[in-house]
């Protein structure tokens, strides 16, 4: 198995836009892109515009919407200021939360997720205030690359509404389209289970970016429940899984939880 390329969508980014990014769901631009073309007219490969025509039929436009910003930070003080001052979001319709922390493997990446009930919230929030809260953190970040994915699955309670953890971790997965089906399918039946099963965990979501790219994060009590987790639980589930035919490339992320960025979800 392969592993990512070095990121080529980080781009320098230090004006008033702040935290900003895509402003529509991916499964929403698929479908629109795909509404009335046959099979097989205008691509290369029947076979994978078949799945990508399964994959937005069977996912509501209307989807929740998981963001993710990755920021790289010189003064990591200043920005933990400016990322606190994003608390006002508890008040904006549709959104669901919102926490992140450091990266245990780079201290100065910083990474933050948000969840909104949908395109339309997300799209008024964008065309609104965002501006202004994003100049609260102007100039505290270097670079920033911010993703928008689709969730598919939760894994257990839903993570917004878990509080108290110590660690994030965050798999990014770049699918072989032939195996979607086979990836999520195994997701569902061996390793949400398992990860259900393990002492520690407290909830999590996969999401989809596009056709073949995932994203599965799941939520710790502490790094030792997680690495207990990878040590006890793991392997068996890997060999159940048998992930290799399925994921081209796979990048992992520890993140330890900033209390003080968690934006409780609007009531």
């Amino acid at each position: 198995m392969r592993r990512a390329p070095g990121s080529s969508r980080q781009r320098q980014r230090d004006d008033a836009t702040g935290l900003g990014g895509p402003r529509s769901c991916s499964g929403y631009e698929l479908q629109q892109s795909q509404i009335g073309r046959p099979v097989g007219q205008g691509h290369d490969d029947d076979a994978v515009l078949s799945l990508r025509s399964v994959w937005w039929l069977t996912h509501r436009v209307e989807c929740v919407l998981l963001k993710w910003i990755r920021c790289t930070v010189g003064d990591r003080a200043r920005f933990d200021r400016g990322q606190r001052a994003w608390a006002d979001l508890t008040g904006f319709a549709g959104f669901l939360g919102q926490r992140g922390g450091w990266d245990t493997s780079n201290p100065n990446i910083a990474h933050i997720f948000g969840l909104w009930a949908s395109p339309t919230s997300y799209e008024a929030f964008m065309s609104g205030p965002h501006d202004l809260f994003a100049t609260r953190q102007v100039g505290t970040f270097a670079t920033i690359d911010v993703q928008l994915y689709e969730t598919l699955q939760s894994i257990g309670h839903p993570p917004e509404r878990v509080v108290g953890q110590e660690m994030l971790h965050v798999a990014r997965c770049d699918v072989d389209p032939q195996r979607v089906r086979h990836f999520t399918d195994v997701q569902a039946s061996v390793w949400n289970p398992g990860l259900l099963r393990a002492p520690g965990f407290q909830g999590g979501l996969l999401a989809q970016r596009e056709l073949n790219e995932f994203l599965v994060v799941t939520q710790w009590e502490t790094a030792e429940a997680h690495d207990e987790y990878r040590r006890g639980h793991f392997p068996g589930l890997r060999e159940r899984a048998e992930p290799a035919p399925d994921a081209q490339w796979i990048v992992g992320h520890q993140i330890g939880i900033q209390p003080a960025w968690y934006v409780p979800e609007t009531t």
